[in-house]
């Protein structure tokens, strides 16, 4: 907490599982945008996704999947077999995979 004169400010600078299970969502969502881009992909292109990692990254992929599906322009999120254009990347210190393809 911090004050100036008569008024005092506290901040709750604590990251929940909801905070967190967003921001993984959010960098998933850059991740297939940087994939799209390095794929050559026109921006309005459908596609279809898949993501593969460790548990808390995929938790967060289902509880924010209409928000990365909307963003992504993906039809769908869980895409089975090998996709043609894939990245590894570490997020929160885990490997995790994503494919796509256009539909």
């Amino acid at each position: 907490a911090t004050g100036h004169g008569p008024l005092t400010v506290a901040l709750d600078t604590t990251i929940d599982d909801a905070l967190r299970a967003e921001g993984l969502a959010r960098e998933i969502i850059n991740k297939v945008q940087n994939l799209r881009k390095k794929s050559g992909l026109d921006v309005s292109d459908r596609i279809v996704l898949r993501v593969e990692g460790p548990d808390d990254v995929m938790a967060a992929v289902q509880d924010h999947a209409e928000r990365i599906r909307q963003e992504t322009l993906a039809r769908e999120l869980a895409a089975t077999g090998e996709l043609p254009h894939r990245d590894i990347f570490k997020l929160a210190g885990s490997e995790v995979i994503i494919e796509l393809a256009v539909i």
